[in-house]
């Protein structure tokens, strides 16, 4: 691998430039890279739903409001 990407500033702005979907694909490249895109990626959650998908699935499900 190119010495570059052995730099975390530079693989951080790099990241930083890229859609959301390569970022997740850089962080499935290798470890080094996970531990800098992650926090990109969780910059912005586009809706709750998908923090609460991280639970178990026993501990949530959907219901109709029961008002």
């Amino acid at each position: 691998m190119h010495p570059l990407w052995e730099i975390p500033e530079v693989v951080s702005e790099l990241i930083s430039l890229l859609p959301r979907a390569d970022q997740a694909r850089m962080a499935q490249v290798r470890t080094a890279l996970w531990e800098i895109a992650i926090p990109h990626l969780w910059t912005f959650v586009p809706d709750i739903q998908y923090l609460f998908k991280l639970f178990p699935s026993d501990l949530w499900s959907k219901s109709e409001d029961p008002a």
